[in-house]
């Protein structure tokens, strides 16, 4: 059995699960790939009420909740904890990446699954786990790159916080989706198709081969190895007929 049919197969006994059990049932943290798997079966599982979550708004790696308050009677939070990692001396710290964070993370064992998104804010990580690996993070992490930490549970808002917008316009000669993710990353139109056509480009997690696809206001559009925006509207239009966009850039 591949790997598509087994994650079929594991969200159909979560969701039989949670239905016939009266209980909420979660998966492991998934990339956008797995989650455009639960997007084709989504009418399929949609009798136990699935709904996608990473912990804030803005995270890419999201997990599935089956169940919900109105049909169960009762709520349940996702088991996803918040991590925050400091320099322990600032002073003498060169900061660390993502790739720091991430690789010290597996280099203790901790399975991709287990982890959720993980943010740089000036000096400072936040790594989004699920509950059950939280305390050994917590004690095991010592080091990112050369950098030794610090690291706390943080309960406080993040979303503004670790995944900043930046509001911008791009001129497109129609909302096509090859069209506006060139002009966004400055390619060549036979490069954002190329994109396209090799499954690197998602729509709010759901992955996307239709280079004439017309975007809709507030999608988020994603693209593996280049970030994701999301398409506000048409601002105006230029005077040799081009849509001058509003987007907003995860930076």
């Amino acid at each position: 059995m591949d790997e598509i049919a087994l994650l079929q197969k594991r969200f159909e006994e979560l969701c039989r699960q949670s239905y016939q059990g009266g209980i909420y049932t979660f998966s492991d943290f998934l990339s956008l790939a797995e989650q455009d798997v639960f997007y084709k079966m989504e009418k399929e599982l949609a009798y136990a009420k699935p709904c996608l979550f990473g912990g804030a708004e803005g995270c890419e790696r999201r997990m599935i909740r089956f169940g919900s308050e109105d049909e169960l009677g009762y709520s349940c939070d996702y088991p996803i904890r918040l991590i925050k990692a400091s320099a322990k001396d600032p002073k003498f710290s060169d900061g660390f990446s993502h790739r720091d964070l991430l690789g010290a993370l597996m280099n203790l064992g901790i399975k991709r699954q287990m982890l959720g998104d993980i943010a740089i804010d000036g000096k400072d990580g936040f790594i989004f786990c699920h509950e059950k690996i939280a305390d050994f993070i917590l004690s095991e992490l010592k080091k990112a790159k050369h950098t030794v930490l610090t690291l706390s549970l943080y309960e406080g808002e993040v979303g503004d916080v670790i995944f900043k917008k930046e509001p911008g316009q791009v001129q497109c000669a129609s909302l096509r989706l090859d069209c506006v993710v060139a002009k966004v990353w400055e390619l060549s139109r036979s490069e954002a198709q190329e994109l396209i056509a090799t499954g690197k480009v998602f729509l709010g997690g759901m992955q996307c081969l239709d280079n004439s696809y017309e975007l809709k206001e507030e999608q988020v559009v994603s693209v593996r190895g280049y970030g994701k925006f999301i398409y506000k509207n048409v601002l105006s239009l230029s005077k040799k007929g081009k849509l001058n966009l509003l987007i907003e850039r995860y930076v």
